[in-house]
């Protein structure tokens, strides 16, 4: 790493940023938020029967291939991958640098100014999202992205940098979830 930094190819402020993150993403984020999709989709039968429905009419066979193009036709999958992202956030707490000056509870904080925000916290808060505490993939079929532009949350960027890996995770979690869903019904039997 000191030699990247010493060549100056590479931006310590990004550098620094990827280290932190790296630090808190260590604890293997991909498996336990597929734990937590299909965990909500247990809990809630009636929407795992529209994501089947889905994945059936756009996988007509277990062996059916998955690719980028397929999984942008699975908009619910998408939906239930985001909002199980929203209520149990991989990265509870992370550090970015504002990208553009904010005005957040009245305090200005200005543009490269490295702050650390708690992305569960804003997700669950009933100012953000309505009915926040439920599952309700719909929400993000129903709207435009830019209605929850403001929450501050990774997933959304409007103001922030994306945490390290996002796209890799979105993915995995989206073939995970395809593939189990597809093939098996999933259920809850406690509490």
């Amino acid at each position: 790493i000191s030699g990247l930094i010493l060549s100056g190819y590479v931006d310590v402020d990004k550098l620094l940023k990827i280290c932190i993150e790296t630090m808190l993403i260590a604890v293997n984020t991909t498996s336990t938020s597929l734990g937590f999709v299909l965990y909500h989709l247990a809990r809630n039968q009636e929407k795992q029967k529209v994501l089947h429905k889905e994945l059936i009419s756009v996988l007509p066979d277990k062996i059916s291939k998955l690719n980028p193009e397929v999984l942008q036709e699975l908009p619910y999958l998408n939906a239930c991958v985001q909002e199980t992202l929203r209520l149990k956030h991989p990265i509870p707490y992370s550090i970015m640098r504002l990208q553009k000056s904010i005005v957040l509870h009245k305090y200005y904080i200005p543009a490269g100014t490295w702050v650390m925000t708690a992305n569960e916290v804003a997700c669950l808060r009933e100012e953000n999202f309505e009915d926040a505490q439920l599952f309700k993939p719909e929400r993000w079929l129903e709207c435009s992205p830019e209605l929850y532009q403001d929450t501050i949350s990774p997933l959304l960027e409007a103001q922030f940098e994306p945490f390290l890996g996002r796209d890799w995770l979105q993915k995995q979690l989206l073939v995970g979830t395809a593939k189990i869903i597809r093939n098996f019904n999933v259920r809850y039997r406690y509490g």
